[in-house]
């Protein structure tokens, strides 16, 4: 009798010690949802149940975007990051789904060609890759901003940059994607509402808009969105939103700039976010990659004698 209460004493005991080491190592949800979050960062998703969509994991606000053929380039764009030439070719490129037929830099060899043997496909020479560069860049999306504004997508796992486009998204979504189940998908936030970022300029507010003398950052903030998409729309009228100094030089910006150059400045001010204000001025910022490194691009808006919020740089 008093080897089987010492026994089941023992067994007892194990018990509970296993259960206290249960609650000290495991994690709690949170943090398992975030340390999930944190490997998937800037990866695409394919569901493996409901209808196989495919989720790209941003990794600057670490929420996921559902894409699809006919949304995924205008969430692309809002959500990538510009660069340059310069700095692009210093990024491998993947050959398997680059455009066949294109010569960005005109020198009668094919981008394809190229990439294949590793020469510079915007410019002369050998292309020079630069290791520290794809690694910050692992995951994210790209906005070139020379070569009308062509997407890219540095994939994380082969650290390569893909080519993006309306004729390869889906196929190259698919190929990259990393199957998720929906129990591990809903531990990674959704975007709020993806209209935000939609490619088609918002109908601006009219542009005879003055805010009165008693609005505040928030109406500097109705200039930012409006002037953002009268240059997308490349209307002349954009001027309107910019102080006097400044609107002879806005308004030949816009004339020498394309359409694509002209969604790519609309985009900067879109991308922009608050950073400072006071009762007689905003800043608003937003990051572009140049010569490899982050630069901040500062934009201004002044409260004028007469109440209204006017940019007073581009």
């Amino acid at each position: 009798m008093t080897f089987l209460k010492k026994q089941k004493t023992i067994v007892i005991t194990t018990f509970v010690l296993l259960f206290s080491c249960f609650l000290v190592f495991s994690p709690p949800k949170s943090l398992a949802a975030d340390s999930l979050t944190a490997r998937l960062r800037g990866r695409l998703l394919l569901q493996a149940q409901s209808r196989g969509q495919v989720w790209y994991v941003n990794p600057i606000d670490d929420r996921r975007y559902e894409v699809n053929a006919e949304n995924a380039l205008s969430i692309f764009r809002a959500l990538a990051l510009g660069i340059t030439n310069d700095d692009l070719e210093k990024i491998p490129t993947d050959t398997n789904f680059i455009n066949a037929k294109v010569d960005s830099d005109g020198d009668g060899y094919l981008d394809i060609v190229e990439a294949v043997n590793g020469y510079n496909l915007f410019g002369p020479g050998k292309a020079i890759f630069d290791k520290k560069i794809t690694t910050r860049l692992r995951g994210r999306l790209l906005l070139q901003a020379q070569n009308h504004g062509q997407i890219w997508y540095v994939n994380p796992v082969d650290d390569r940059k893909y080519e993006v486009n309306a004729a390869n998204a889906l196929p190259l979504f698919r190929q990259l994607a990393l199957g998720i189940t929906d129990a591990d998908l809903s531990e990674i936030s959704p975007a709020t509402v993806t209209t935000e970022v939609s490619e088609t300029p918002k109908t601006p507010p009219s542009y005879t808009y003055l805010p009165r003398q008693n609005d505040n950052a928030a109406s500097a903030g109705t200039v930012m969105s409006a002037a953002a998409s009268a240059i997308r729309g490349g209307n002349a009228q954009a001027t309107a939103y910019f102080t006097p100094a400044v609107r002879k030089a806005i308004a030949y910006t816009m004339g020498v700039l394309d359409s694509s150059g002209l969604l790519i400045l609309g985009n900067l001010l879109s991308s922009a976010t608050l950073t400072s204000s006071n009762t007689t001025g905003v800043v608003y910022a937003t990051h572009v990659l140049f010569n490899g490194q982050n630069v901040t691009v500062s934009f201004y808006v002044q409260k004028q004698p007469d109440g209204s919020w006017l940019l007073a740089n581009l």
